[in-house]
Parts: C-alpha cells; sequence; structure tokens
C-alpha cells in the first residue's frame, strides 16, 4: 500500500491545532459512525447461518465433481469462488481443480482437447487462473486463435463480441511477465482512543479506510491476527507519516527519527511535547503484537520493529530534501519514495499474523526487498504519483514522481502520466514473473504483496485517492460492511 502525499495549506511549527493546520485534511467520512453503530438484528440466529452455511459448502464442495471432465466447468468454478472471495473455505478442493486444469493442457497437443480447446474465453481464464497461482503457461495457448499475421482470426469475431470472453482476455493480459462489521467496531474503537489520545489533529483520521484497504489485502478469516496488526500499525505509520509531512519542523523530524532508532521510553524526554504521546502509544502497540505472538514466533518482532525504524528514516530523507528545497532525479525519487511509501514494513508487519506458513526463512526474504517486493511496491508508489499530480499536493510534499519525470525529460503532465502507467505494467509483469519462477515456499509474501497491489489499484482507481479522500470510496465500504446481504 502506499500512505498518499495529500494535503492543503501549511502548518504551524509546535503542537497546537491550528485552524489552517486542521484543515490540511478533510475530516473522517465516518466521524463516530462505527463507534456508536448498533448494528440491526440478525434475520436468523447465529447458529441457523452457521448452519446453512455448512450446508452450503458442501453443495459446493460437490460441484467440484465433474463427472463430464469438463475443464471449463473446472476453471468456471475456481474463478468464481476466488472471485466471491470464497477461497478460504474450499483450499484442498481448489488446489485439486488447479492441478487438474494444469494437466489437461499437458495431456494434450492444443490446451484442454475436445470442444473447450476451441473456447477462447476457457483459454485466457485458464491462463490467468494458472498464473496467478503461481503455475507457468506459455502464450502459445492462444496460437490455435490467430491467424498468419499473428491477429485474432476473423472467425471468432462472433465470440469476441461476448463481452465476457474480453473481459477474460483483458484479465488473462494482466498475467503478462517481463471483514465483517464486528472487527470494523474493535478497529474504530482502538482508533478512536489512539486518535483522541495522541491529540494531533492535523493527521488524517482514517481507520475505516484502512480496514477497508486490509480486507483487500488480507481477505482469509483465519488471518484476522494480521489483519489487525496491520491496520493497527497503518494506522500510526499514517500519523508519523502526516507528522513528518505537513507539520514538524526539520529538527522535531531529527529528533522523531532518533528516537524511533532507540525505541525506548528513555526517549521520550528528547522529543517535542506534542510528539511524546505519539510515541509511547507506538512502542506499546508493538509490545501488544509481541504478546499475541507465540514463543517459537517472537523472533518475527525484530523483523517488523527494525523495519518500522528504517521507515523513519526514510520520511526523514524526504524531509531533508523538501527542506534543501532538493529537486531528485526521477531514478532518486523512485529509488527513496518506492520504501517510503510503507509497503515494505507493513508486508513484513502484516507477516508477524500469519501462521506456519511464515517462516524466519521467509521473514530474512522478505526483508532483503526481493524483485516481487520491489515491484509491489513500485506499483503503489507510481499509482500515487499519479493521483497527486491529478489531485494536488501538501505545500511541503516533494515534487511527485509524475513532476520529476516531467522536468527529466522535458515532457507534458500527460505524456508523463502515461510514461508512468506504463511503468505500472511493466512492475506487474515483473511480479507475474516472480511468482511463477520462486521457490514455493515463498508465495505467502508474494501472494500478500500482490493483494496489497491490487488493493492499491482499487484505492487510486482511475487518479482517484481513496484514502486521503474518503468520500471517493465511501460507496464501497458502505457495501463491504454495511449493506445487508439476503438470506
Amino acid at each position: 500500500m502506499v500512505i498518499p502525499k495529500m494535503a492543503t495549506g501549511a502548518a504551524d511549527s509546535n503542537g497546537t491545532t491550528a485552524a489552517a493546520t486542521r484543515a490540511a485534511f478533510a475530516p473522517s467520512e465516518w466521524g463516530d459512525y462505527f463507534i456508536t453503530y448498533d448494528p440491526p438484528l440478525a434475520q436468523r440466529s447465529e447458529e441457523w447461518m452457521r448452519e446453512k452455511a455448512e450446508e452450503l459448502k458442501q453443495r459446493v464442495q460437490k460441484m467440484f465433481v465433474f463427472e463430464d471432465g469438463s475443464v471449463a466447468g473446472a476453471v468456471a468454478l475456481v474463478d468464481t469462488l476466488e472471485r466471491l472471495g470464497l477461497e478460504g473455505h474450499f483450499r484442498e478442493e481448489i488446489a485439486a481443480a488447479i492441478t487438474r486444469i494444469q494437466l489437461a493442457g499437458q495431456e494434450s497437443t492444443g490446451f484442454v482437447g475436445g470442444s473447450d480447446a476451441h473456447d477462447l474465453g476457457v483459454t485466457a481464464t485458464r491462463f490467468r487462473l494458472l498464473r496467478q497461482h503461481g503455475l507457468w503457461v506459455s502464450t502459445d495457448v492462444f496460437d490455435r486463435f490467430r491467424d498468419g499475421d499473428g491477429n485474432f482470426s476473423a472467425s471468432l469475431s462472433s465470440n469476441t463480441d461476448d463481452p465476457r470472453i474480453l473481459l477474460s482476455l483483458y484479465n488473462a493480459a494482466h498475467m503478462a511477465v517481463p471483514g465483517d462489521v464486528d472487527a470494523v467496531l474493535d478497529n474504530a474503537r482502538w482508533w478512536r482512543d489512539l486518535y483522541d489520545t495522541v491529540n494531533l489533529r492535523y493527521a488524517r483520521d482514517r481507520m475505516v479506510e484502512i480496514y477497508f484497504w486490509s480486507c483487500g489485502m488480507i481477505p482469509e478469516e483465519e488471518l484476522s491476527r494480521a489483519r489487525l496488526m496491520f491496520a493497527k500499525t497503518f494506522g500510526l505509520v499514517s500519523i508519523l507519516d502526516d507528522t513528518y509531512d505537513v507539520h514538524a519542523t526539520a529538527e522535531e523530524c531529527l529528533s522523531l527519527t532518533q528516537a524511533m532508532q532507540r525505541w525506548d521510553e528513555s526517549a521520550v524526554p528528547v522529543l517535542p511535547e506534542y510528539l511524546r504521546i505519539l510515541y509511547i502509544k507506538t512502542l506499546s502497540t508493538f509490545k501488544e503484537f509481541e504478546d499475541l505472538l507465540e514463543p517459537h514466533e517472537k523472533y518475527r518482532m525484530s523483523y517488523a520493529k527494525k523495519a518500522y525504524q528504517l521507515q523513519a528514516e526514510y520520511y526523514m530523507q524526504e524531509a531533508q530534501w523538501s527542506s534543501d528545497k532538493y529537486r531528485p532525479s526521477f531514478k532518486e525519487h523512485e529509488e527513496l519514495c518506492g520504501k517510503s511509501c510503507d509497503l515494505i514494513m507493513l508486508n513484513l508487519v502484516a507477516l508477524m499474523g500469519y501462521g506456519a506458513s511464515a517462516t524466519k526463512e521467509l521473514f530474512e526474504w522478505a526483508f532483503a526487498i526481493p524483485d516481487v517486493v520491489r515491484a509491489g511496491t513500485q506499483i503503489g508508489r507510481f499509482l500515487n504519483d499519479i493521483s497527486s499530480y491529478k489531485l494536488g499536493k501538501n505545500k511541503k510534499d516533494l515534487p511527485s514522481g509524475v513532476e520529476c519525470y516531467m522536468m527529466e525529460k522535458c515532457v507534458t503532465g500527460e505524456e508523463a502520466v502515461a510514461a508512468i502507467a506504463t511503468m505500472i505494467e511493466e512492475r506487474w509483469r515483473t511480479m507475474n514473473k516472480a511468482c511463477m519462477e520462486m521457490d514455493r515456499a515463498l508465495l505467502p509474501v508474494a501472494q500478500l504483496v500482490a493483494n496489497i497491489a491490487r488493493s492499491n489499484e482499487v484505492i487510486y482507481l482511475c487518479g482517484r485517492d481513496g484514502y486521503t479522500f474518503g468520500s471517493h470510496i465511501k460507496d464501497l465500504v458502505t457495501a463491504l460492511f454495511l449493506d445487508p446481504i439476503p438470506l
């Protein structure tokens, strides 16, 4: 993810909450709504709903038995369940289906043999599913649909008029290479206590949007611990980011960075008065995380803590550039701002909440920022840069990546946006390729990074900024957390 660099107006340099400071960011779209929210009475008892859910799960499990051997049916079922976010209930069945779908292509000279081989929509969806699951599929599977010039055959025109086939092809092209209300309420209450206690009104009040983001990247029910750690850390680092970006003086930024490196309450006196509670809350929240870990998992804290300390250093470097009015090259901007966008740190924090799949080797690998993590980070950074260019940014912010590219290449804003959009596609291809080539034990990190990148695509869709401007995604939040699902 990326914490957007957005605001209007300048802030004062002390701990007071002047009107100009309060105006820097719009207030939360939700206010105390989720704190005082009383969910309506359920249409049925919880016991009835659990029994009904189990009954429906059994019915879906039976759907994985394809008596006619239809690969098209298996492809459609897996795709549907994953689009609905229900794959966590059918992991074994989906794994077996994916293996069968893969073998179907290996057992025939074409794609799946029989009538399915000529179904372009099935071919495209199979291609995407297998690559999403980290399995290599050659683009040769599309050759039978092409003419001598490499274009799709004219005889397919009747098929490609079907929007479902066009959508399958569009989604396949993206695999090219180079919660529930109770949880929202709990997080909202935690955040309100934190936000009111630290009393830094210049910072964005966005816990509902944060939890929406966390559900997009970690949807699995069994990973609630990871969602909690991610959401709370996101909230803390958002305040930290706004402190460096829109409020603190250069001297205050330096003292905050030094305190973060010490990571001990003995550093409190070196901080300005208004930042002391934030610092104490940061230490205590990470201590709470450690208490949630099993004894054999506690080593994970060292990675998360070090990543958070590095985050403060990256913010400090940005603040120094801003203070010096330094104009970085596009490469310099990409290197520093790719790290300061928080994905690397939040990826490690989320992994802390995973189960046995998150091994020490996995943390070592993720901490070293491999290509897949770097590419995911850059996707978020570039999306945010495009948004900042289109919507405007805080006066203290560095030039965005779009502005750096414009100045360096002497091009227009539209040309720079187009060039960076192309870079986003290239980074997706890098991630896709890495996922298919890596050790399977490393996939949890890769899948988490990919989910974060997908969530960023939603938050920053068409240049919007659903985090800084909560109104941009209010309808999505309402649909996910509030609108009832008829039973």
